[in-house]
């Protein structure tokens, strides 16, 4: 991981990270930089299983019964049921503030397959696989525009030493 200064004219801060940057600027990190993070996430899966939202045929008793208008969506369970589809929807709207949030949503998809898929089920096990991918993404990656800014401002060296 890279970090470089500032650059002359735009007062942008920029870290690079493997293959695209989070850019710095007005307390925010990019909605490209977040769009291309959420690209990231979902390329280190194995399957299509977290694509779209599950199916109610599929998955009996996933969603809520009787949900009412304001909670379409939740789980039986009480969470927001997500999937990458809505994760690509809300980063292309500039919904996501943060990094924290895509991970929120990233660990959303994860936390509700483990609930609700059995531990000899093939979505449990992806599930698995894609929560510890999705660490080492977000192991690269500043987490707030503080880190990044800091890390800019100070010139330090972040890369990972093997």
């Amino acid at each position: 991981m890279e970090v470089a200064g500032q650059e002359e004219g735009g007062g942008q801060r920029r870290v690079q990270l493997a293959d695209h940057q989070v850019k710095c600027r007005e307390g925010r990190v990019s909605r490209q930089a977040l769009s291309d993070l959420v690209d990231e996430l979902q390329a280190a899966k194995r399957s299509d299983h977290f694509d779209a939202r599950e199916d109610e045929r599929s998955a009996p008793n996933y969603y809520h019964q009787d949900p009412g208008p304001r909670s379409r969506g939740v789980t039986q369970w009480g969470t927001q049921g997500m999937c990458f589809a809505w994760m690509e929807q809300k980063a292309s709207w500039g919904q996501y503030p943060s990094v924290s949030a895509v991970e929120r949503d990233l660990k959303l998809i994860v936390f509700n397959a483990l609930t609700y898929f059995g531990p000899k089920d093939v979505r449990n096990a992806e599930a698995r696989s894609l929560f510890a991918a999705s660490e080492q993404v977000l192991a690269l990656t500043p987490h707030s525009v503080f880190e990044c800014v800091f890390r800019s401002v100070y010139s330090i060296d972040t890369r990972i030493v093997e």
